[in-house]
């Protein structure tokens, strides 16, 4: 477990701003500590600096999801979570037979081109508006069932410190990738000049925490492409007519 009291000493001593076995003044802690969760919430906007995917489910309304009818997800939202800031994985799950339908992710273009968005079906595909304070999500078609749930895995902002003394489980590696990121954000305000040893750490930080949230991605591609033709059992909702 760490601290917030953890990183901010490491990251001050980095600057020179206290030395070993030198308390650290209260001001001064507490301003790094609000520079460190700044910091930490930024993470969610830098793809590979975030180590936590999240992975929930939700049941579904018959007939919600469409334009006129999103669901909302967040505080106080019909999905009552943090709200994600991205979505990147999705299925539906049928309680009732047991089956799990793939969804695929539309951009705010394809699913503005979808005339009929309140077809109740299996929904086949979906599209996040992450809007704030609360996101929407739409599903096209629209459940069918009330057997349906909606699985999500998505990236949330990191989790801050509320005060120097407050915990956080983080992987063993994060701990000193954050104490040189921190150092870096904290150096102008102290005016210290990073030596070449820090600036070769706080770039190496980076790289580091970005290879080991790397995620595998696999291509995909149209049958039509790769000699396979037509789809076989492919409906009017993926645009053939069976």
């Amino acid at each position: 477990m760490t601290t917030g009291q953890d990183l901010v000493y490491g990251a001050l001593r980095q600057v020179s701003s206290v030395t070993p076995g030198e308390p650290i003044d209260g001001t001064e802690a507490s301003n790094a500590l609000t520079v460190l969760n700044r910091m930490l919430a930024a993470f969610s906007q830098e793809w590979g600096l975030i180590n936590v995917v999240t992975v929930e489910d939700f049941p579904l309304v018959v007939g919600q999801g469409g334009r006129e009818n999103p669901y909302t997800i967040g505080s106080g939202g019909n999905f009552n979570t943090v709200r994600p800031d991205s979505i990147f994985n999705q299925w539906i799950y049928d309680t009732q037979a047991g089956i799990r339908y793939p969804l695929k992710q539309l951009s705010d273009n394809q699913y503005n081109s979808i005339t009929l968005d309140e077809i109740p079906s299996i929904p086949k595909s979906l599209f996040y508006d992450p809007q704030y304070p609360l996101g929407y999500i739409f599903l096209y078609p629209t459940p069918g069932l009330s057997t349906y749930q909606l699985w999500l895995e998505s990236y949330k902002p990191m989790a801050q410190f509320s005060t120097l003394t407050s915990t956080m489980n983080l992987p063993g590696e994060y701990f000193q990738s954050l104490i040189h990121l921190l150092t870096e954000q904290l150096a102008p305000e102290y005016g210290f000049e990073l030596t070449a040893d820090q600036k070769t750490n706080i770039a190496n930080s980076k790289m580091y925490l970005k290879a080991c949230n790397f995620r595998r991605s696999v291509a995909n591609f149209d049958p039509g492409i790769n000699g396979q033709g037509r789809v076989v059992g492919g409906t009017i909702l993926d645009g053939f007519i069976s």
